[in-house]
Order: structure tokens, then sequence, then C-alpha cells
């Protein structure tokens, strides 16, 4: 096996999918820690004939997990979640997103709507978000809708 070299190739740039939702990963807007879901290590053997294969993928803290699946159209889709974040005026926009923190999503929903994150509360039936969960620990479904408030200061 030591004749085997693999190469780190980086995730795909932001996308929009085919239905107009904006596809990102953590690692597309400079968030701390590398997301390599879905990416692939390309190995070269001493023929030079170029194998592809699975490359262990990392969460966000560097614990490993299983390669992402590859290949066609279905396995892609089950490695992202469509969310609808929805604003205090009924504005709704959707995001595609791959399963990372919510943080990520939460940067992205600021950066679209030209407002500063900090002043953004994000709840889910009532519930404050926090930064670190994930679609999966808030046990988040295709199509779950996000609400977004900003924060009121001062009042008499």
């Amino acid at each position: 096996m030591s004749d085997i070299k693999q190469e780190y190739i980086p995730p795909l740039p932001i996308s929009d999918d085919e239905d107009g939702n904006e596809a990102f990963s953590s690692s597309n807007l400079g968030a701390a820690g590398p997301s390599h879901i879905g990416n692939e290590a390309a190995a070269t053997n001493n023929t030079g004939q170029q194998q592809t294969a699975a490359a262990p993928s990392t969460d966000v803290r560097g614990n490993q997990t299983a390669p992402a699946p590859s290949g066609n159209r279905g396995n892609r889709d089950r490695e992202y979640i469509t969310l609808k974040l929805k604003n205090q005026d009924g504005d709704v926009i959707k995001f595609r997103v791959k399963y990372t923190t919510m943080d990520a999503l939460m940067k992205k929903y600021a950066e679209r709507t030209n407002l500063e994150r900090g002043i953004l509360r994000f709840l889910i039936d009532g519930e404050r978000v926090d930064y670190d969960s994930t679609p999966k620990s808030l046990e988040m479904e295709e199509g779950n809708e996000i609400q977004v408030f900003q924060q009121v200061f001062g009042g008499q």
C-alpha cells in the first residue's frame, strides 16, 4: 500500500441547486474548521493510473466520520437539507445546506439580508437555536421552517 499516494481535493464553491436554492457548507463560508463531507481523495498507483476512493470525513470538531456517499444524485441529496428561514415580516428565504452547524446558516442568512448576525435570533417552535447545533441534533426534516427575529433594543 506504500505505492499509492493520496491527494486532497478541496470542496466545491457555493452553488445553486436546480430549484434556485443556495447550497453551501461551512468550508465555503470561511468558518472555523474544515468541512470534508463529500470530498474524495484521488490516488495514483505506481503505473500512473488514477484511482478514486472516498476520503474519510471529519466533523467540525475534527472527529472522523464515515465516508460520504458518492455517485448518483440520490446519494448527494442525502448530504443536504433544504430549510426555510422566515423573518418577522413573513419573507421566506430557502437555503440548501449540508449537515454542519447552524452557525454557518446563521452567518449566510445575515450576509444575504445585510444584517448583523448579533442582532438576529433564530427560533424553532419557539425555542432559540444554538450556534453549535446541527439540523440532525435538532431533528430537522426537509423543508422545516426557522423563524428569524431582530433583537429590539430600548423601550419606555
